[in-house]
């Protein structure tokens, strides 16, 4: 059953690695994590892995490279346009990249 099927764990964001005045952590949206698993993708994968990556390289871990991988792991095309009723293109995912180990 996994193998079509997408499980998704993560949140809406992360919390700062300091602890704060009142002996808690902040929210701290450039920290988030999400794991991913089945529908193909391969079983030592993570996005955690990516995220970890991230604060050495900003390009990596942009929601829409999240989304892109979303789409990419349930067969989708990530760069699907679809069209308003007025006519305006909109594309499913705005520049995302699905991690180039996932190709």
């Amino acid at each position: 059953m996994l193998e079509n099927t997408l499980v998704i764990m993560m949140g809406e964001f992360g919390r700062t690695p300091k602890i704060n005045g009142m002996a808690g952590r902040d929210h701290h949206g450039r920290a988030n994590c999400a794991v991913l698993a089945g529908a193909g993708l391969p079983a030592d994968w993570s996005w955690v892995r990516r995220c970890q990556r991230r604060f050495a390289d900003r390009s990596a871990g942009h929601p829409g490279d999240l989304a892109a991988t979303f789409y990419t792991a349930l067969g989708i095309d990530p760069n699907h346009q679809f069209e308003t009723p007025d006519g305006r293109p909109v594309r499913l995912v705005e520049n995302g990249k699905v991690p180039r180990e996932l190709l």
